[in-house]
């Protein structure tokens, strides 16, 4: 078998699908981590069905088990039935946090877990392009699925940090009395948080418009860095929070292959 080097086999569609494909495993992996430890659906069939803890629990484990079975049926091969059934656990637990939580904010979650129901149509479009003779195209379509779903994730995130999100002004504070100590005013937090809010909404519409690779490079680096501070923040312990975060960076990274790929031709 003839040997690539490294760049000339990222810049194809077959390093794309091998992104995509640990990507989609991490990003199961962390549902399945998240369901193990206690998620959102043991607490809304115990509080809002009236299901017993034991039900609950044992119903929870049992969609766990089905995840990992999914996982390695993904990785294995991507169809239609598997791809269908990880778009529709996904809805179905987004609605479930979206419910279940109560609280203020979480509509961007909502909207953010909507990237990522793509994820597995993308992973499944991409591997059933490398099985057609002109492999080497890449569809538009395609193309524009990635950069839709990085734009929602981008966009969203800018309006969490427009609107202060407690949740962000903590992550600021807190990265800051981590590596030095010190502690910063809340009021200065949402400055920098209003910022960074314009910065992400400016990004998200220009990927739209047009996938520059120094905005790509851009959103690789500040999705890598914003997924890694759940760790910096919460500790090693968080590290869900983390891999289900690893599309913010990985994505980024796919659509700048795709723009690689897709330069000496490009299909209808």
């Amino acid at each position: 078998m003839k040997q690539y080097p490294i760049k000339k086999y990222l810049y194809s569609l077959t390093g794309v699908y091998q992104i995509l494909r640990i990507t989609l495993v991490l990003y199961i992996l962390a549902f399945i981590l998240k369901l193990y430890n206690g998620s959102d659906v043991s607490s809304m069939l115990v509080v809002t069905r009236g299901w017993s803890e034991t039900d609950a629990y044992w119903t929870e484990k049992s969609i766990a088990i089905f995840l990992i079975l999914l996982a390695v049926w993904l990785f294995i091969k991507p169809v239609i039935l598997n791809t269908f059934l990880l778009m529709v656990f996904l809805i179905i637990n987004a609605i479930i946090v979206y419910e279940n939580a109560g609280r203020h904010f979480y509509e961007l979650s909502f909207l953010s877990a909507m990237a990522k129901w793509v994820l597995p149509l993308l992973y499944l479009s991409v591997y059933l392009n490398l099985k057609k003779p002109d492999s080497g195209f890449v569809p538009k379509w395609l193309f524009f699925l990635t950069r839709f779903s990085l734009f929602l994730i981008f966009f969203v995130h800018g309006l969490g940090c427009l609107w202060t999100h407690p949740g962000y002004i903590d992550y600021i504070i807190g990265t800051l009395a981590t590596f030095s100590g010190s502690f910063m005013k809340q009021s200065i937090a949402e400055n920098i948080l209003i910022f960074i809010g314009v910065v992400d909404v400016i990004i998200a519409i220009l990927v739209l418009i047009r996938p520059w690779r120094n905005v790509l490079i851009w959103m690789v680096v500040w999705g890598l860095l914003t997924s890694f501070l759940r760790i910096v923040d919460a500790g090693i312990f968080n590290y869900t929070e983390f891999l289900i975060r690893v599309p913010h960076f990985t994505l980024p990274l796919v659509c700048l292959l795709l723009y690689k790929i897709k330069k000496p031709a490009f299909t209808k």
